[in-house]
């Protein structure tokens, strides 16, 4: 019986071990799908200086993100595995019809199999996103990487608990008001703050949108031929530039 016990426990804990290996290591490949083609696309169009400077840059760009997403996910995954331990298990899987193993067999989509089940404690996935989010993330806010996965996540985020409480009926009769006029507000308040903030100070404002609101609203001020209101830079034709005006 200890014995059994034992290959039990032993299993568990080399299934936690490779949740977490395997977990990784998609947060590596996932980082290098999201970020390099988003910065190869950037560096093109934004981009200064020779082509190999730019080349560094996507590279250094892509690593930063796809490492720190790897750390997260190892960190998130571990301590969700120690607060298993401390209060129950956390996962609870029917990977396959004929198997509790995390080993699937090709072709296997636990998004479409209803078969594939999992559930996790929300609030040892809040602690242990709260610890990972803060080593990997939160300790520096000098790096315009994490900036940007953090509050790209911050508008997932409120949107979630939007639909979480419109979800739960906690508006009762005034859901269908929140559905009609939620969004426009929230949309206006958006585009109305952002426009403020650029007037007011446009440093306080993340440096690339406030370098795209320059282009769009500063620079489209001022003109130097009839070529600059052409739909794309005619100056690759040979046409020179003429004495810049100002409207």
């Amino acid at each position: 019986m200890s014995d059994s016990l034992s290959s039990a426990e032993a299993s568990a804990a080399l299934s936690a071990m490779l949740r977490v290996l395997r977990g990784t290591r998609n947060g590596l490949l996932y980082g290098v799908k999201v970020r390099a083609p988003h910065a190869l696309v950037f560096s093109v169009l934004f981009g200064h200086g020779s082509v190999t400077t730019r080349l560094k840059g996507v590279l250094q760009a892509t690593a930063t993100h796809s490492v720190r997403l790897a750390k997260f996910v190892l960190l998130y995954k571990a301590i969700l595995n120690v607060c298993g331990t401390v209060v129950g298990p956390t996962v609870t899987s029917e990977m396959c019809p004929s198997t509790s193993s995390p080993f699937r067999p090709p072709g296997f989509d636990p998004r479409q199999k209803t078969e594939a089940k999992q559930q996790r404690l929300p609030g040892c996935a809040f602690i242990a996103g709260g610890i990972a989010g803060y080593l990997v993330f939160g300790r520096t806010i000098h790096n315009h990487i994490s900036q940007q996965i953090v509050l790209f996540l911050m508008s997932r985020v409120l949107v979630g608990f939007a639909h979480a409480i419109a979800q739960d009926g906690f508006f009762g009769k005034w859901e269908k008001l929140g559905n009609s006029y939620g969004w426009p507000l929230v949309a206006s308040l958006t585009w109305a703050s952002v426009m403020a903030l650029y007037e007011y100070d446009h440093t306080v404002l993340n440096r690339s949108l406030s370098s795209s609101m320059t282009y769009l609203y500063k620079d489209s001020d001022w003109w130097q031929s009839w070529h600059d209101f052409m739909p794309f830079p005619v100056g690759v034709f040979g046409f020179g530039p003429s004495k810049a005006h100002k409207d």
